[in-house]
């Protein structure tokens, strides 16, 4: 018998803050919008070890949002048109229709590569043309300090849940280096 449960990791995407054109808030938030956070959990989950649609805190516990308020939340509206609809104008107003940027992750399948190619497919949806492009871990680690990359597709898991932990990709890079954006958002996260 196979017993399985949500562990306390998730996926980030992370743009860089402070390359351009991702130092536009509208340009990071449209691909947030792209991701159908809701119908695509289910669909990946048959693939990959993404089990669960979460927050910055572990889904469930007594300090993460309720459901009803994630789905207020920019990337986990439930209506994925309505969002589609929303990240394609914020891009026709930043002058960034059709924008073309590189996925920066790790060379391994379960679950960064098989993610990766998800968020590809989900950001075309709005006319994106993204690349992913895939390196080794020692590599992936080094692109994420150094800031050469576009966005990265990272992963959180803490041994524990412990919302102080969890929140701490959120705090600014002054405060904690492994913000790796270099700001203080994140685009959507499923938990595996």
């Amino acid at each position: 018998m196979v017993q399985t449960r949500d562990w306390n990791c998730g996926n980030v995407v992370t743009p860089n803050h402070k390359r351009k054109p991702f130092d536009d808030v509208r340009i990071r938030r449209a691909p947030t919008l792209a991701i159908d956070q809701w119908g695509g959990t289910p669909a990946l989950a048959k693939i990959v070890n993404v089990n669960a649609v979460g927050g910055i805190v572990f889904p469930g516990s007594p300090l993460a949002v309720t459901h009803a308020e994630l789905e207020s939340l920019a990337g986990y509206w439930p209506d994925i048109e309505k969002s589609r609809t929303e990240a394609s104008r914020l891009l026709k107003d930043a002058g960034a229709e059709g924008l073309a940027f590189e996925l920066f992750n790790r060379n391994i399948d379960q679950p960064h590569k098989l993610v990766g190619t998800w968020l590809i497919d989900q950001w075309s949806k709005i006319g994106l043309r993204v690349t992913q492009r895939v390196v080794s871990i020692g590599p992936a680690h080094e692109g994420l300090r150094s800031g050469k990359f576009d966005v990265a597709l990272e992963h959180s898991c803490n041994s524990v849940v412990n919302p102080l932990l969890d929140v701490q990709k959120c705090l600014p890079h002054s405060v904690y280096t492994k913000n790796y954006g270099r700001g203080l958002a994140a685009m959507g996260g499923s938990r595996y």
